[in-house]
């Protein structure tokens, strides 16, 4: 689906498997034999919104949030995080496919990815709603107004949801001293800072975090956190792209968690600095079909191989993933 600049567009996916979806900017420059420059593309204003539709209840999944932000939190352990990283993008990072010239205007393409982590299965009346505002001011004055957004979803085959994917987004707002906030089913947690270049502690705008669930807790003081994300990356480098952004939980489900943070409140500017949750909920009927679905799959991958599979066990697996599915 291509998106121009200023329009805003709605697509439905349904019945596949949707594990995320994939953003490619078409930038191209206004002014004849003259580059494109990082500023003239500000994901921050590319807005996307998702409502599941299942069981004929529509659960807002994720609220409207900015595509830098969702990249960025999306490819924190990849290598495409540079493509609009705050302190490590080049143009370099983004594919030249038009030099610019006397009679040519300069276009590159950036390859932006929100992915969720997980999966929706679309199977019956399923639906996920997917609500996308590219707007004018997604590009710079000197962009050309026929630079668009093409995005398509990143489909798995062999996917089967064993939980549904739910995202927030928080600012910490300018002025605050401390961050507090509660999950329910948290599976992976962020902190995305959009404006710092440097890992001194006199840079950092959150000084200590310490969260507390059944799975884990601890109280990490800036040096700790630090530590904790060298420790997760294979190079310096990479970790050090980072620089204020970290990942402050990602495991299994916990049913309860709290998030305390200190914070430099001199350091915290407006639109900067977010926390990241995604939740992941899971309820018997879910949790049963994905069972039912792993064990067709297994059956299936017998009989490929030439094992004689009883009529009874397929029909039972069948009857299991039929009273589960919500028409």
């Amino acid at each position: 689906m291509d998106i121009l600049v200023g329009r805003q567009k709605q697509f439905i996916l349904q019945n596949k498997c949707v594990r995320g979806l994939n953003f490619t900017v078409e930038l191209i420059h206004g002014t004849l034999n003259t580059d494109l420059v990082l500023a003239d593309l500000l994901p921050e204003n590319i807005i996307i919104g998702m409502t599941l539709v299942r069981g004929g209840q529509n659960m807002v999944v994720m609220n409207p949030a900015n595509l830098r932000i969702l990249h960025l939190d999306s490819t924190f352990y990849r290598a495409n995080w540079n493509k609009i990283a705050p302190n490590v993008a080049t143009l370099a990072n983004w594919t030249e496919i038009v030099q610019k010239g006397a009679a040519a205007y300069n276009k590159r393409i950036v390859e932006l990815a929100f992915d969720f982590h997980g999966c929706y299965d679309l199977t019956g009346t399923d639906e996920l709603i997917v609500d996308i505002n590219f707007q004018s001011n997604a590009v710079s004055a000197s962009a050309d107004t026929n630079s668009k957004l093409v995005v398509t979803e990143n489909i798995d085959d062999f996917g089967f949801e064993k939980f549904t994917p739910f995202f927030n987004i928080k600012q910490i707002q300018p002025g605050e001293s401390t961050f507090q906030d509660s999950y329910n089913n948290l599976k992976e947690l962020r902190i995305i800072n959009l404006d710092k270049t440097s890992m001194l502690y006199s840079a950092a705008p959150v000084t200590q975090a310490s969260l507390t669930s059944e799975l884990a807790s601890y109280v990490d003081v800036y040096s700790t956190m630090l530590t904790k994300r060298v420790n997760s990356f294979f190079n310096q480098a990479e970790c050090d792209a980072r620089t204020q952004c970290f990942d402050l939980y990602n495991g299994d489900i916990a049913r309860t968690a709290n998030l305390n943070l200190t914070l430099a409140s001199t350091n915290i500017n407006s639109n900067k600095n977010y926390i990241v949750s995604r939740l992941a909920y899971q309820d018997a009927r879910l949790f049963n079909l994905y069972q039912a679905k792993v064990a067709a799959d297994s059956l299936q991958a017998a009989a490929d191989s030439g094992v004689p599979i009883p009529n009874n066990q397929i029909a039972q697996v069948s009857q299991a993933i039929s009273n589960n599915t919500v028409n």
